[in-house]
């Protein structure tokens, strides 16, 4: 029996890693208020209201007060769009992909796990997000801390 679970988790797990080293699609730089809610490292839930750094049809990245371990799975809801209107999204499932400490807190880059609209907004219409060496650097650095 539990072979069978894992022939039915490991087609999921290639997907999410074939997508996550492929993945090109363009980012935008919009700040919307989300929130977030998981299980953290210490297996304690959690439920926290922070702002996107920017955000792809299928990612976004984000700053959290702790550390969420790499591909831990968690909720993410838009609760506002990025003029502060409250916005009607329900919440989506996102599996994190990177985190990375800056500045005392900690970058989280994610990618949703299901075909799902999570932003407020039709992404195409906005404009791409400018290059900024935060953003550089979370790209570049492969490496999962």
């Amino acid at each position: 029996m539990p072979s069978d679970t894992v022939k039915h988790a490991l087609p999921a797990a290639m997907m999410a890693t074939e997508h996550a080293n492929t993945r090109r699609e363009p980012r935008f730089q919009l700040r919307f208020s989300i929130e977030v809610c998981g299980f953290g490292p210490d297996s304690q839930p959690f439920r926290v209201r922070t702002i996107t750094l920017d955000v792809s049809e299928w990612g976004c990245r984000f700053e959290m007060p702790f550390r969420m371990d790499a591909n831990c799975v968690f909720t993410l809801q838009a609760l506002s769009d990025d003029a502060g209107n409250p916005a009607k999204c329900a919440a989506v499932m996102f599996q994190v992909v990177r985190v990375v400490e800056s500045k005392g807190r900690w970058e989280v880059a994610a990618w949703k796990i299901a075909e799902a609209k999570v932003w407020p907004v039709d992404l195409p219409a906005a404009p791409p997000e400018s290059p900024d060496a935060d953003a550089a650097r979370m790209r570049q650095d492969g490496s999962e801390r």
